[in-house]
Parts: structure tokens; C-alpha cells; sequence
């Protein structure tokens, strides 16, 4: 693969990256901007803004209310006391998008952990998801691809674990959620018609993010302990974002 890039003079999984994204711009759902407060669900800090960003801008810029949740401590990175930077990066970030401290919930999981965690933290971690969106009430919740392929399975397993609180919230109020996923690694990984079934795709819907655009790059540029594949970021620095509903 380094040889054909470098031979190419780029990556072969940019273009790919970038051409299934477009395919999902024109098979998707136009997606209007709604009054439903809403709940970001983050298996690590940088997740929130390269999947949804615009919409948190969007919402906060009309006043609605928007509460994000960051899972892991994000404390993989190569940088030294990398959850302490991931916080800081992640409070400057949602302060550039509207959403501030008192809306923003660090839970310091390990990072990479989620997926094998014993039964009884799972319970703990299901039972502190549920009492916050209990206590917040969001109309729309957003959480990654429920196959979104990124190493250590945090991902994937934040959509199993959010939805799971859900069902345990549901038992106690009847709440009316709309629950969206939110693409980061899988347009990067995606294995076609086996990750992204032909059915699957009648859920697409994309946000035109507009004036929020500009910012969702700022609070992109707030994680300068991260370093992304080349290409990697190319779709993330587009007017639409993309949902899945279920």
C-alpha cells in the first residue's frame, strides 16, 4: 500500500474514503435542523467534533440545549499525560461549538477498554448512561456507527452501551428519542455491502452545516495531540455531515 501511494503520488483509501462519502451524499435524505435538545455520546475526545460538530454548532447557535459525554479518557495517546491534554483539547473544542463545562460530561473509562469491561463496571457504566439522560431528556441522541471498524472496538461498543441505557431509561419514563449514528472510521475501513448493507442505506440522511462549517474546522484544529491518517480528515472538512438513522 505505501508503494502504490507513493507511486500515485496518494492514498488509494482517500480516494475510496472520499468517493463512498459521496456516494452517501447522493443516495442520502435531506436532514432539516430541529428544536430537540440532544446528546452526544464520545468513546473518546475528538469523536464528538469530527462526527457532529456542525449539528452541535447548529443547535447551540438557536438555543438549544446539547450535552456531550466522553466515554474513555481517550489515554492511548502517544502524547504524556495524554487524559489531561484530551480534556483540555475536548473543553476548548466545545467552547469554540457553544457547549460548555456544565454540559460536558468526562466518565474515564480506559481508553480501548469498553468492549471487554466485567459484568458489574458494564452494569455501573449502563446505570451512570441512564441516569444522564434521565436527567437531560434528550429528544435526539447521537452515538458512532454501530460498525464504525476503529481499533480497540471503543466505538462500537459506546453504540451497544448507549443503546442498552436507553432501553434501561425507557423502563423507568417513556421518553421519545431519535437515535442517529454518526460515521468516523468506517467510510475509512468499510468493507462494501458488508459493513454498509444496501438496506441500511435507506437511513442515510446528511445536515447541510453551512456557517457552521468554519468553526467545526477550528474545533477541529483544537486537537493538536492527534495526528490522523493522510486524507483521513478530507470529509470531515465538508458542508454535510452524515447520519444514520435507525
Amino acid at each position: 500500500m505505501q508503494s502504490l501511494k507513493k507511486f500515485l503520488g496518494f492514498s488509494p483509501r482517500t480516494v475510496y474514503s472520499n468517493l463512498l462519502f459521496k456516494g452517501l451524499l447522493l443516495s442520502s435524505k435531506s436532514l432539516t435542523l430541529n428544536q430537540k435538545p440532544a446528546m452526544i455520546f464520545s468513546p473518546h475526545q475528538d469523536d464528538e467534533t469530527l462526527g457532529c460538530a456542525g449539528v452541535i454548532a447548529l443547535k447551540r447557535d438557536a438555543d438549544i440545549p446539547v450535552t456531550v459525554v466522553f466515554l474513555t479518557n481517550g489515554a492511548k495517546s502517544p502524547v504524556s499525560e495524554a487524559a489531561a491534554v484530551r480534556r483540555q483539547e475536548a473543553t476548548v473544542a466545545l467552547d469554540m461549538l457553544g457547549v460548555n463545562s456544565a454540559n460536558t460530561f468526562f466518565l474515564d473509562q480506559p481508553d480501548g477498554g469498553l468492549r471487554t469491561l466485567e459484568d458489574k463496571p458494564r452494569e455501573d457504566l449502563i446505570s451512570h448512561l441512564t441516569q444522564l439522560i434521565l436527567t437531560h431528556k434528550p429528544q435526539e441522541v447521537y452515538v458512532p456507527h454501530r460498525q464504525d471498524r476503529h481499533d480497540g472496538g471503543d466505538h462500537e461498543a459506546t453504540y451497544e452501551l448507549v443503546k442498552a441505557a436507553i432501553a434501561q431509561a425507557n423502563l423507568e419514563t417513556d421518553l421519545e428519542i431519535d437515535l442517529l449514528q454518526y460515521p468516523v472510521w468506517i467510510l475509512w475501513h468499510a468493507l462494501p455491502f458488508v459493513d454498509l448493507k444496501p438496506q441500511e442505506l435507506a437511513g442515510v440522511y446528511r445536515l447541510f452545516i453551512g456557517v457552521a462549517q468554519a468553526r467545526k474546522k477550528k474545533a477541529i484544529s483544537a486537537y493538536v495531540s492527534q495526528t490522523f491518517p493522510q486524507g483521513f480528515l478530507d470529509r470531515f472538512m465538508t458542508p454535510y455531515e452524515i447520519f444514520f438513522k435507525e
